[in-house]
């Protein structure tokens, strides 16, 4: 995808999948209020801190497709 391609440009990473922790927070900032949901998921659905990442790598992707910067 080349919004991934322009993102990640000269940092060795080819897609969304491959964000570490740093590029999690760079790109997929939190709107106020949202941190609270997935606080609530993870002690609610027993999901891991690492399942919240893949969430959140996939929502970018999600937002990448529907031309969305957030």
């Amino acid at each position: 995808m080349a919004v991934q391609r322009i993102r990640f440009r000269g940092s060795g990473i080819r897609a969304n999948a491959f964000m570490g922790v740093r590029e999690l927070r760079e790109y997929c900032r939190l709107p106020e209020g949202a941190s609270g949901i997935f606080e609530t998921a993870m002690n609610k659905l027993g999901f891991s801190a690492r399942s919240l990442d893949k969430i959140l790598k996939i929502a970018r992707t999600v937002a990448d497709l529907d031309g969305s910067p957030n």
